[in-house]
């Protein structure tokens, strides 16, 4: 008795993701010039993340109640803008 081996490929997975990387790099190379972020945009921001805003937030409220304040905060997620350029 010996070892057999099947070659069997059942999913081309990596051949589509091959071709829509190529195609995604092509479509990006000509919109990217329209595509811009304002300066309090963080998250999904080249260089930039959302540690940066925790931080910032953390260091606020931090001062405030140091200084006997109380600190209120509310977060909102949207899955539109809340406000179209």
């Amino acid at each position: 008795m010996g070892i057999c081996l099947t070659l069997q490929i059942t999913e081309p997975v990596a051949v589509a993701t091959v071709v829509s990387k190529l195609l995604e790099h092509f479509i990006l190379s000509r919109i990217s010039t329209l595509l811009g972020t304002t300066d309090n945009q963080v998250g999904f921001k080249a260089g930039h993340s959302a540690g940066q805003s925790t931080f910032l937030l953390k260091q606020t409220g931090s001062y405030f109640v140091a200084y006997g304040s109380s600190v209120h905060a509310v977060f909102q997620m949207t899955r539109k803008p809340l406000i179209e350029y």
